[in-house]
């Protein structure tokens, strides 16, 4: 787990108000035969935001899914899926890590939404509709797996705002 050291909004030397929370969670293969790099999947997320990490409200964000084995190079997925929610949280309810926050609500794992994914010319796309109020947040958690050998999970809390 990761989270941001140099701390949210006010606190933040340039007022940063993003990427409050990362959280990563990667199974993989090996076993005492297995020596040097291991063969870990790392989700590779594109979300189309501006140079302020922001999308307009209203407009659904087409997040571009694809994956690198660590170590090995680009990756085919069998399963992904992206879901995503809203709001002014810096941390989630069921992790116990302090992270200053301008809130003190935390997000809640039952308030998660499943993006609608699909492939769109063999990449893996998922849309985000972005139908929360300008000022929020939008936080994001990736779960994908290749073939049988490595799954991995991301979570950020605040990964973009919505102007």
């Amino acid at each position: 787990m990761r989270s941001y050291l140099r701390g949210v909004a006010e606190r933040s030397p340039v007022n940063d108000a993003l990427g409050s929370l990362y959280q990563g969670t990667y199974t993989f293969m090996t076993d005492d035969n297995t020596q040097g790099v291991q063969p870990i999947l790392m989700p590779v997320i594109d979300v189309p935001v501006d140079i302020h990490n922001s999308m307009p409200a209203g407009e659904p964000a087409h997040i571009k899914l694809s994956a690198v084995l660590d170590g090995v190079g680009a990756m085919s997925v069998a399963d992904v899926s992206l879901q995503y929610g809203y709001g002014q949280e810096c941390g989630m309810s069921d992790i116990p890590a302090y992270i200053y926050c301008p809130v003190s609500t935390k997000f809640s794992p039952e308030n998660w939404v499943d993006a609608e994914v699909k492939q769109v010319d063999g990449q893996w796309v998922a849309v985000v509709p972005n139908d929360a109020p300008a000022g929020e947040f939008v936080h994001l958690r990736v779960i994908m797996a290749d073939y049988g050998t490595s799954s991995a999970e991301q979570l950020t809390m605040r990964a973009y705002m919505l102007k």
